[in-house]
């Protein structure tokens, strides 16, 4: 799934396009901002429960949120600016993995077949390249997860990537995450604002940049059109 910056990037544009409607309050928009990385605060073990992802859904490589779990439990509290930006991060990786993995990645199994449960796969194919390789290699620092190092510098420039102020929110409840988790985000993204370099968008392995950032104003033009009238 797409990094803490790059959920931020999306969540700078759809907060623009709001501040275009209202008046909004830097607290209101911090409070956007908290909302985008909460899912990521669980452990990975849980992130099944904070990415609201279907059971049914659980053995397949490419996991993404089911939106309907969360709005069926979520809509009449859309007004909290903390849930609508938490929306924004499970909208945007469930786009990511339906809409933007298949430009760039396929999966086979041992019989060179495309393949979609994640035990059955065998080799994963760059597609600009055509390079193929084990999941365990393509899932490393190396490759996918390396090129979100890439490309952090890039989004963290031009869209002015802040940590969201989250201490002054209170009263707040979700069964899925725990808002002082925040605390390891805020950790996490010293170091990466410290460690990321725009030097390295060359080496970049998989995703090609700024198709990747197109990927990302489609994806928040597509989730204003669908959700803004919630707000």
């Amino acid at each position: 799934m797409p990094g803490y910056v790059m959920h931020l990037a999306e969540a700078d544009m759809i907060l623009a396009e709001i501040r275009r409607k209202r008046n909004l309050s830097e607290q209101w928009a911090e409070h956007f901002l908290t909302g985008n990385l909460l899912p990521d605060t669980r452990l990975l073990t849980e992130k099944k429960i904070s990415h609201f992802w279907n059971p049914d859904d659980l053995g397949l490589i490419a996991k993404a949120p089911d939106l309907s779990l969360f709005l069926e439990k979520y809509r009449p509290d859309m007004d909290d600016p903390v849930l609508l930006g938490y929306l924004t991060h499970l909208h945007l990786d469930a786009r990511y993995v339906h809409n933007y993995w298949p430009r760039c990645l396929a999966f086979y199994n041992s019989a060179g077949q495309k393949e979609t449960v994640a035990d059955q796969v065998t080799e994963v194919e760059i597609l600009k390249t055509g390079l193929r390789m084990p999941p365990d290699t393509f899932f490393s620092p190396r490759y996918y997860y390396g090129d979100y190092g890439r490309m952090n510098g890039f989004f963290v420039s031009r869209y002015h990537i802040h940590k969201p102020c989250w201490k002054d929110i209170t009263d707040f409840h979700m069964d899925e995450v725990k808002l002082e988790d925040m605390e390891i985000i805020s950790r996490n993204m010293d170091w990466l604002m410290t460690h990321c370099g725009r030097e390295e968008e060359s080496a970049l392995k998989i995703f090609d940049l700024r198709e990747f950032d197109s990927f990302i104003h489609e994806t928040a033009k597509v989730f204003m059109q669908e959700y803004l009238q919630e707000i």
